[in-house]
């Protein structure tokens, strides 16, 4: 019976050593995959509460995202502004003629503002928005086919942390908005209710607002602003040459200019010459006829007393 009983106790003692054994490896196990899952779960509850958090950084010195990627490219968000003076010589036609030039380039016409009143003196101004690498091509084409570039005016505007400040309020907006959302489902004061709702409102207002701006200025940066202010070649260039015959020939297209005037004056004040001519010409006959007609109706007068012949009386 001793026997039985010490083989009996060795057995479970046996056992109970055996699975000791086998939960502290399991236990050793499980402890082990726990810590090594660890950082992935923060990191995961990190990008769940909003990305608040950076990912921890390797060994090779990078982040898990990509802004060193970013800055290492130099990728910045820029507002370009062109403007291009242009010298035609026909306004109208030079219209047509950039504005088709911007399509060519992927653009359009945004602004136009042109005056075609007198076309030796036409002026006019068009905004062409295109994307940024077409820009150069685009105002190459200006000077090689539609006429003579005069100025040229650029300015860049950096706005990468305007847009970077813009997403981060637009993240905190859209969560401060469903935080509101959420009380207001679980309210049940009725006073509460409406100072949610009016909350609500207040907040979607402004995630609007800030959702507009970002799309403002993304549309800026996404395509450039090119101004082309169109004018009239003269039609009279000064001559830069001084000899004799500069002389000679300025003098000739002076007097060629004067006598031009002269005639053009003539023939301007011909009709109103012919009528001062007829009514001059009416009025001299008028006065004609009337002083003839007053010498034949004027009576005769006498002769004064004393000056007539002398008579004697007879026998003087």
């Amino acid at each position: 019976m001793s026997t039985r009983r010490t083989s009996r106790r060795s057995r479970t003692g046996g056992l109970l050593v055996a699975l000791g054994l086998t939960l502290g490896l399991v236990g050793c196990s499980a402890s082990d995959s726990e810590s090594a899952s660890m950082p992935t779960m923060a990191g995961s509850g990190d990008s769940a509460g909003g990305g608040s958090e950076a990912p921890a950084e390797s060994e090779g010195g990078t982040t898990g995202g990509t802004p060193r990627d970013d800055a290492a490219t130099g990728d910045r968000d820029l507002i370009i502004r062109i403007t291009v003076g242009l010298e035609v010589d026909d306004v109208d036609a030079a219209v047509d003629e950039v504005i088709a030039l911007a399509v060519a380039h992927d653009g359009e016409l945004s602004e136009s503002n042109v005056d075609m009143y007198d076309t030796r003196y036409a002026a006019g101004t068009l905004v062409v928005r295109l994307p940024p690498d077409e820009t150069d091509a685009f105002i190459a084409g200006l000077e090689s086919g539609i006429g003579r570039r005069t100025s040229l005016t650029t300015s860049t505007e950096d706005v990468t942390l305007q847009l970077v400040d813009l997403e981060t309020r637009l993240e905190n907006a859209r969560a401060s908005l469903d935080r509101v959302r959420a009380l207001l489902a679980d309210a049940v004061d009725l006073g509460d209710v409406i100072a949610l709702e009016s909350e609500l409102t207040q907040r979607q207002t402004t995630l609007e607002q800030l959702m507009a701006e970002k799309e403002y200025l993304g549309g800026l940066v996404a395509m450039s602003t090119v101004t082309v202010s169109l004018s009239t070649r003269p039609l009279d260039a000064p001559r830069t040459g001084d000899g004799i015959g500069d002389a000679f020939r300025d003098g000739w297209d002076a007097f060629v200019s004067a006598l031009h005037g002269l005639v053009v004056l003539f023939g301007r004040t011909l009709p109103f010459l012919v009528v001062l001519g007829f009514v001059g010409a009416g009025v001299v006959g008028f006065r004609r006829r009337a002083e003839r007609r007053n010498r034949s109706t004027a009576p005769l007068t006498p002769p004064a007393p004393g000056e007539g012949p002398h008579t004697s009386a007879p026998g003087s």
